[in-house]
């Protein structure tokens, strides 16, 4: 490798202007001395209000039927659902028949489905709901029908 020539260049002495600094005038804002009185308001007293909490049922609401569609007549889960109690695209159409199954309470179909969308129906235990759903609850390609 070869090295290339270092060349310094000369220092020269240029002289420095500084540029002119101008103060500008400052007034200071007058200070006005107060004198402090005592208040003359008498503080109000706080008078402490009971609070009463809002009665909460430990029931919760239910939601309205799900496979009711207004204005319309075909049968369409909620987004979001996860067990369809008569099957994929069926809904409900007898609400109020009574639904079940030995060892659990008797239920209506209205509810059965309701429950099932909302995913209170473990995913293996909906598979075989269907089958015993569909004559009892009426199951249809139809909205439920508004009880």
């Amino acid at each position: 490798t070869t090295k290339a020539p270092v060349t310094v260049a000369p220092i020269t002495a240029s002289p420095v202007t500084s540029a002119p600094v101008t103060a500008s005038p400052v007034t200071p804002a007058p200070v006005v001395s107060e004198p402090v009185t005592a208040s003359t308001t008498t503080p109000t007293s706080v008078t402490p209000v009971p609070v009463t909490p809002a009665p909460v049922s430990a029931i919760p609401t239910p939601a309205a039927p799900a496979g009711v569609i207004e204005g319309g007549d075909e049968c369409i889960a909620p987004v979001g659902s996860v067990c369809s109690v008569c099957g994929e695209g069926k809904c409900v159409q007898n609400p109020t028949n009574e639904f079940a199954i030995a060892g659990y309470p008797t239920i209506s179909c209205g509810t059965l489905q309701d429950v099932g969308y909302q995913g209170m129906i473990a995913v293996d235990q909906c598979k075989m709901v269907p089958t015993l759903a569909d004559q009892k609850c009426g199951c249809s390609t139809k909205a439920t029908p508004s009880s």
